[in-house]
Protein backbone atom coordinates (compact mmCIF):
# COMPACT_ATOMS: atom_id res chain seq x y z
CA UNK A 1 0.00 0.00 0.00
CA UNK A 2 1.23 3.48 -0.84
CA UNK A 3 2.18 5.54 2.19
CA UNK A 4 -0.66 7.82 3.26
CA UNK A 5 1.22 11.10 3.35
CA UNK A 6 -1.59 13.60 2.69
CA UNK A 7 -2.23 15.74 5.76
CA UNK A 8 -5.82 16.80 6.51
CA UNK A 9 -6.64 20.23 5.18
CA UNK A 10 -9.43 20.85 7.64
CA UNK A 11 -12.49 19.65 9.52
CA UNK A 12 -16.18 19.62 8.56
CA UNK A 13 -18.57 19.51 11.52
CA UNK A 14 -21.91 20.33 9.86
CA UNK A 15 -23.71 20.73 6.54
CA UNK A 16 -23.04 24.45 6.73
CA UNK A 17 -19.32 23.82 7.03
CA UNK A 18 -19.46 21.81 3.81
CA UNK A 19 -21.38 24.54 2.02
CA UNK A 20 -18.94 27.18 3.25
CA UNK A 21 -16.22 25.34 1.35
CA UNK A 22 -18.25 25.86 -1.83
CA UNK A 23 -19.23 29.50 -1.33
CA UNK A 24 -16.97 32.44 -0.53
CA UNK A 25 -18.71 33.04 2.77
CA UNK A 26 -15.90 34.83 4.53
CA UNK A 27 -18.16 35.98 7.34
CA UNK A 28 -18.78 32.47 8.64
CA UNK A 29 -15.90 30.34 7.41
CA UNK A 30 -13.23 29.98 10.04
CA UNK A 31 -9.87 28.30 10.13
CA UNK A 32 -7.53 27.31 12.90
CA UNK A 33 -3.82 27.03 12.28
CA UNK A 34 -2.26 24.34 14.45
CA UNK A 35 1.14 25.18 15.94
CA UNK A 36 2.22 21.57 15.58
CA UNK A 37 1.49 20.66 11.97
CA UNK A 38 -0.22 23.68 10.31
CA UNK A 39 -3.40 21.65 9.65
CA UNK A 40 -6.30 23.96 8.94
CA UNK A 41 -9.72 23.50 10.55
CA UNK A 42 -12.63 24.77 8.47
CA UNK A 43 -15.80 25.23 10.53
CA UNK A 44 -18.76 27.58 10.29
CA UNK A 45 -19.92 29.91 13.01
CA UNK A 46 -22.94 27.62 13.52
CA UNK A 47 -20.83 24.62 14.58
CA UNK A 48 -20.78 23.52 18.21
CA UNK A 49 -17.31 22.02 17.92
CA UNK A 50 -14.93 23.85 20.30
CA UNK A 51 -12.20 23.79 17.66
CA UNK A 52 -14.24 25.97 15.31
CA UNK A 53 -12.61 29.36 15.64
CA UNK A 54 -9.71 31.31 14.21
CA UNK A 55 -8.87 33.39 11.17
CA UNK A 56 -11.16 33.80 8.20
CA UNK A 57 -10.50 31.75 5.07
CA UNK A 58 -11.96 32.09 1.59
CA UNK A 59 -12.77 29.14 -0.65
CA UNK A 60 -13.73 28.88 -4.25
CA UNK A 61 -14.74 25.70 -6.06
CA UNK A 62 -14.38 25.75 -9.86
CA UNK A 63 -16.59 23.45 -11.95
CA UNK A 64 -14.04 20.66 -12.23
CA UNK A 65 -13.63 20.18 -8.49
CA UNK A 66 -14.91 16.76 -7.41
CA UNK A 67 -15.59 15.27 -3.99
CA UNK A 68 -15.50 11.82 -2.40
CA UNK A 69 -16.81 10.84 1.04
CA UNK A 70 -15.58 7.88 3.11
CA UNK A 71 -16.82 6.75 6.53
CA UNK A 72 -13.31 6.06 7.82
CA UNK A 73 -10.59 8.69 7.55
CA UNK A 74 -7.87 6.04 7.54
CA UNK A 75 -8.97 4.52 4.25
CA UNK A 76 -6.91 5.40 1.19
CA UNK A 77 -8.06 6.04 -2.36
CA UNK A 78 -7.71 2.54 -3.76
CA UNK A 79 -10.34 1.00 -6.08
CA UNK A 80 -12.08 -2.02 -4.55
CA UNK A 81 -10.81 -4.52 -7.12
CA UNK A 82 -7.21 -3.75 -6.11
CA UNK A 83 -7.79 -4.18 -2.38
CA UNK A 84 -6.69 -7.34 -0.66
CA UNK A 85 -9.42 -9.41 0.99
CA UNK A 86 -7.47 -11.23 3.67
CA UNK A 87 -4.86 -13.20 1.77
CA UNK A 88 -6.90 -13.17 -1.44
CA UNK A 89 -7.43 -10.77 -4.34
CA UNK A 90 -10.30 -10.39 -6.73
CA UNK A 91 -10.15 -12.01 -10.14
CA UNK A 92 -11.04 -8.90 -12.12
CA UNK A 93 -11.55 -10.62 -15.46
CA UNK A 94 -13.95 -13.15 -13.96
CA UNK A 95 -15.90 -10.42 -12.16
CA UNK A 96 -16.38 -8.51 -15.40
CA UNK A 97 -17.44 -11.42 -17.60
CA UNK A 98 -19.65 -13.08 -15.00
CA UNK A 99 -21.53 -9.84 -14.34
CA UNK A 100 -22.05 -9.31 -18.07
CA UNK A 101 -23.21 -12.88 -18.63
CA UNK A 102 -25.69 -12.78 -15.74
CA UNK A 103 -27.17 -9.41 -16.74
CA UNK A 104 -27.63 -9.49 -20.54
CA UNK A 105 -30.66 -7.17 -20.40
CA UNK A 106 -28.30 -4.23 -19.76
CA UNK A 107 -26.33 -4.79 -22.96
CA UNK A 108 -28.56 -2.52 -25.08
CA UNK A 109 -27.66 0.62 -23.12
CA UNK A 110 -24.23 -0.37 -21.85
CA UNK A 111 -22.30 -0.49 -25.08
CA UNK A 112 -18.72 -0.04 -23.86
CA UNK A 113 -16.50 -1.68 -21.28
CA UNK A 114 -16.53 1.58 -19.32
CA UNK A 115 -20.35 1.63 -19.27
CA UNK A 116 -20.30 -1.85 -17.76
CA UNK A 117 -17.72 -0.83 -15.17
CA UNK A 118 -19.90 2.12 -14.13
CA UNK A 119 -22.90 -0.19 -13.71
CA UNK A 120 -20.85 -2.68 -11.68
CA UNK A 121 -19.47 0.09 -9.50
CA UNK A 122 -22.89 1.47 -8.67
CA UNK A 123 -24.14 -1.93 -7.60
CA UNK A 124 -21.23 -2.54 -5.25
CA UNK A 125 -19.09 -4.89 -7.33
CA UNK A 126 -15.33 -4.34 -7.05
CA UNK A 127 -13.98 -2.42 -10.05
CA UNK A 128 -10.99 -0.27 -10.99
CA UNK A 129 -13.15 2.85 -10.62
CA UNK A 130 -13.38 5.25 -7.70
CA UNK A 131 -16.67 7.10 -7.22
CA UNK A 132 -16.55 10.89 -7.04
CA UNK A 133 -19.33 13.46 -7.18
CA UNK A 134 -19.78 17.04 -8.31
CA UNK A 135 -21.99 17.64 -5.25
CA UNK A 136 -20.28 18.04 -1.89
CA UNK A 137 -23.50 17.12 -0.07
CA UNK A 138 -23.50 13.71 -1.74
CA UNK A 139 -19.90 13.24 -0.59
CA UNK A 140 -20.93 14.32 2.89
CA UNK A 141 -23.73 11.72 2.84
CA UNK A 142 -21.26 8.94 2.03
CA UNK A 143 -18.88 10.15 4.76
CA UNK A 144 -21.49 9.63 7.49
CA UNK A 145 -23.59 6.75 6.18
CA UNK A 146 -22.77 3.43 4.55
CA UNK A 147 -25.92 2.57 2.56
CA UNK A 148 -24.75 -0.92 1.61
CA UNK A 149 -24.91 -2.19 5.19
CA UNK A 150 -28.13 -0.63 6.45
CA UNK A 151 -27.03 0.07 10.02
CA UNK A 152 -26.83 3.85 10.13
CA UNK A 153 -24.11 4.07 12.75
CA UNK A 154 -21.64 1.69 11.08
CA UNK A 155 -18.20 3.28 11.43
CA UNK A 156 -19.60 6.03 13.67
CA UNK A 157 -16.77 5.30 16.10
CA UNK A 158 -14.33 6.43 13.38
CA UNK A 159 -13.82 9.90 11.95
CA UNK A 160 -14.89 10.09 8.32
CA UNK A 161 -13.33 12.07 5.50
CA UNK A 162 -14.11 14.03 2.37
CA UNK A 163 -11.55 14.35 -0.41
CA UNK A 164 -11.59 17.22 -2.87
CA UNK A 165 -9.70 16.81 -6.13
CA UNK A 166 -8.99 19.12 -9.06
CA UNK A 167 -9.91 16.70 -11.80
CA UNK A 168 -8.47 18.55 -14.78
CA UNK A 169 -5.15 18.96 -13.04
CA UNK A 170 -5.07 15.23 -12.31
CA UNK A 171 -5.49 14.58 -16.03
CA UNK A 172 -2.76 17.04 -16.90
CA UNK A 173 -0.43 14.72 -15.00
CA UNK A 174 -1.77 11.36 -16.18
CA UNK A 175 -3.44 11.53 -19.62
CA UNK A 176 -1.66 10.04 -22.61
CA UNK A 177 -3.62 12.10 -25.11
CA UNK A 178 -1.46 15.20 -25.52
CA UNK A 179 -4.01 17.15 -27.56
CA UNK A 180 -6.65 17.09 -24.82
CA UNK A 181 -4.30 16.47 -21.96
CA UNK A 182 -5.68 18.97 -19.46
CA UNK A 183 -9.36 18.15 -19.99
CA UNK A 184 -11.76 15.77 -18.31
CA UNK A 185 -11.98 12.49 -20.22
CA UNK A 186 -15.21 11.39 -21.87
CA UNK A 187 -16.16 7.73 -21.83
CA UNK A 188 -14.96 7.37 -25.45
CA UNK A 189 -11.49 8.76 -24.71
CA UNK A 190 -8.58 6.51 -25.59
CA UNK A 191 -7.31 7.02 -22.04
CA UNK A 192 -10.55 5.53 -20.73
CA UNK A 193 -10.94 2.81 -23.36
CA UNK A 194 -7.52 1.30 -22.70
CA UNK A 195 -7.92 1.36 -18.92
CA UNK A 196 -11.41 -0.12 -19.21
CA UNK A 197 -10.20 -2.99 -21.39
CA UNK A 198 -7.51 -3.76 -18.82
CA UNK A 199 -10.38 -4.95 -16.61
CA UNK A 200 -10.88 -8.05 -18.72
CA UNK A 201 -7.46 -8.43 -20.34
CA UNK A 202 -5.08 -10.68 -18.48
CA UNK A 203 -1.93 -9.60 -20.27
CA UNK A 204 -0.54 -7.41 -23.02
CA UNK A 205 -1.48 -9.87 -25.75
CA UNK A 206 -5.10 -9.98 -24.58
CA UNK A 207 -5.27 -6.20 -24.39
CA UNK A 208 -3.73 -5.83 -27.85
CA UNK A 209 -6.35 -8.02 -29.49
CA UNK A 210 -9.17 -6.46 -27.46
CA UNK A 211 -8.10 -3.10 -28.84
CA UNK A 212 -8.01 -4.46 -32.40
CA UNK A 213 -11.56 -5.77 -32.01
CA UNK A 214 -12.88 -2.58 -30.42
CA UNK A 215 -12.77 -0.47 -33.59
CA UNK A 216 -10.58 2.22 -32.02
CA UNK A 217 -7.21 0.58 -32.62
CA UNK A 218 -5.97 3.25 -35.05
CA UNK A 219 -6.91 5.97 -32.55
CA UNK A 220 -5.00 4.09 -29.89
CA UNK A 221 -1.99 3.81 -32.18
CA UNK A 222 -2.13 7.54 -32.85
CA UNK A 223 -2.18 8.39 -29.14
CA UNK A 224 0.58 5.93 -28.35
CA UNK A 225 2.65 7.18 -31.29
CA UNK A 226 3.28 3.97 -33.19
CA UNK A 227 2.33 2.46 -36.53
CA UNK A 228 -0.95 0.54 -36.70
CA UNK A 229 0.95 -2.40 -38.13
CA UNK A 230 3.12 -2.71 -35.02
CA UNK A 231 3.10 -6.03 -33.20
CA UNK A 232 2.22 -6.88 -29.62
CA UNK A 233 5.68 -5.96 -28.36
CA UNK A 234 5.51 -2.48 -29.89
CA UNK A 235 2.08 -1.99 -28.36
CA UNK A 236 3.02 -3.28 -24.93
CA UNK A 237 6.18 -1.23 -24.58
CA UNK A 238 4.10 1.96 -24.46
CA UNK A 239 1.20 0.76 -22.31
CA UNK A 240 2.87 0.33 -18.94
CA UNK A 241 4.41 3.79 -18.77
CA UNK A 242 1.47 5.79 -20.09
CA UNK A 243 -1.56 3.99 -18.63
CA UNK A 244 -0.53 3.03 -15.12
CA UNK A 245 -2.01 6.08 -13.35
CA UNK A 246 -5.65 7.19 -12.90
CA UNK A 247 -7.56 9.64 -15.06
CA UNK A 248 -10.74 11.60 -14.31
CA UNK A 249 -13.80 10.70 -16.40
CA UNK A 250 -17.23 12.24 -16.90
CA UNK A 251 -19.44 9.20 -17.67
CA UNK A 252 -22.62 8.71 -19.62
CA UNK A 253 -25.17 8.80 -16.82
CA UNK A 254 -27.26 5.89 -17.98
CA UNK A 255 -28.28 4.13 -14.78
CA UNK A 256 -30.74 5.34 -12.19
CA UNK A 257 -28.22 6.28 -9.53
CA UNK A 258 -25.78 8.31 -11.55
CA UNK A 259 -27.80 11.52 -11.98
CA UNK A 260 -29.00 12.00 -8.37
CA UNK A 261 -25.48 11.21 -7.17
CA UNK A 262 -23.88 13.58 -9.73
CA UNK A 263 -21.54 10.71 -10.52
CA UNK A 264 -18.06 11.12 -11.93
CA UNK A 265 -15.14 8.70 -11.68
CA UNK A 266 -11.45 8.16 -11.69
CA UNK A 267 -10.40 5.00 -13.54
CA UNK A 268 -7.09 3.36 -12.74
CA UNK A 269 -4.66 1.54 -14.99
CA UNK A 270 -2.39 -1.38 -14.17
CA UNK A 271 -3.35 -4.73 -12.67
CA UNK A 272 -2.79 -6.77 -9.57
CA UNK A 273 -2.71 -10.47 -10.18
CA UNK A 274 -1.70 -13.44 -8.06
CA UNK A 275 -0.64 -15.51 -11.08
CA UNK A 276 2.93 -15.03 -12.23
CA UNK A 277 3.00 -13.94 -15.85
CA UNK A 278 5.87 -12.09 -17.46
CA UNK A 279 3.46 -10.51 -19.93
CA UNK A 280 1.22 -8.87 -17.34
CA UNK A 281 0.03 -5.43 -18.37
CA UNK A 282 1.60 -3.84 -15.31
CA UNK A 283 2.23 -4.96 -11.78
CA UNK A 284 2.55 -1.42 -10.47
CA UNK A 285 -0.32 0.43 -8.91
CA UNK A 286 -0.68 4.04 -7.80
CA UNK A 287 -2.89 4.99 -4.90
CA UNK A 288 -4.17 8.54 -5.47
CA UNK A 289 -3.43 9.20 -1.82
CA UNK A 290 0.29 9.92 -2.22
CA UNK A 291 2.71 12.80 -2.44
CA UNK A 292 2.61 12.97 -6.25
CA UNK A 293 -0.97 14.28 -6.10
CA UNK A 294 -0.79 16.36 -2.91
CA UNK A 295 -1.04 19.65 -4.77
CA UNK A 296 -4.36 18.69 -6.41
CA UNK A 297 -5.94 16.76 -3.55
CA UNK A 298 -7.33 18.00 -0.23
CA UNK A 299 -8.68 15.98 2.68
CA UNK A 300 -11.23 17.13 5.26
CA UNK A 301 -12.01 15.24 8.46
CA UNK A 302 -15.58 14.48 9.57
CA UNK A 303 -15.41 14.07 13.38
CA UNK A 304 -17.13 10.91 14.59
CA UNK A 305 -19.10 12.90 17.16
CA UNK A 306 -20.61 15.01 14.36
CA UNK A 307 -21.86 12.17 12.16
CA UNK A 308 -25.31 11.71 13.71
CA UNK A 309 -26.04 15.45 13.61
CA UNK A 310 -24.85 15.66 10.00
CA UNK A 311 -27.17 12.79 9.00
CA UNK A 312 -30.09 14.63 10.62
CA UNK A 313 -29.15 17.89 8.87
CA UNK A 314 -28.85 16.19 5.48
CA UNK A 315 -32.24 14.57 5.90
CA UNK A 316 -33.85 17.93 6.65
CA UNK A 317 -32.62 19.26 3.30
CA UNK A 318 -33.68 16.17 1.36
CA UNK A 319 -30.38 14.29 1.13
CA UNK A 320 -31.07 10.76 2.37
CA UNK A 321 -31.06 7.18 1.14
CA UNK A 322 -34.38 7.61 -0.68
CA UNK A 323 -33.08 10.49 -2.81
CA UNK A 324 -29.47 9.39 -3.28
CA UNK A 325 -30.63 5.87 -4.26
CA UNK A 326 -33.84 6.25 -6.31
CA UNK A 327 -34.77 2.55 -6.53
CA UNK A 328 -38.02 1.52 -4.84
CA UNK A 329 -36.35 -0.54 -2.11
CA UNK A 330 -34.36 2.46 -0.90
CA UNK A 331 -37.33 4.80 -1.08
CA UNK A 332 -39.20 2.27 1.04
CA UNK A 333 -36.39 2.28 3.60
CA UNK A 334 -36.55 6.07 3.75
CA UNK A 335 -40.32 5.97 4.33
CA UNK A 336 -39.82 3.37 7.07
CA UNK A 337 -37.37 5.67 8.82
CA UNK A 338 -39.83 8.57 8.61
CA UNK A 339 -42.59 6.49 10.18
CA UNK A 340 -40.71 5.43 13.29
CA UNK A 341 -42.54 6.92 16.33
Amino acid sequence: MTEHCLKPFGKICSVKDAMDIIFNDSSSVKQQISDSDSNRTVCSSSSNDPDCFGKENRHHVPPEIWFRGQTNKDWGLVPAVFRNVGLKRYNEQRLFYQFQNENPSYAENHVSAFDWLCLMQHYNLPTRLLDWTENILIALFFSVYDPFYGNFDRNDEHDGSIFRIRASELNSKTRANQIKKAGICGSNSVDVIIRSHMAFSRNIRDLYFQMKKSGVFLNVCDVLGFDGQSNVDGFGSRISDQFEKPVAVFPRRINLRMTPQASVFTIFGGVKNTVKDENLIDRKFNDLYCSEFNNILEKYIIPSKSKRDIRDQLRKIGVHIGTVFPELEHRARAISQDCLV
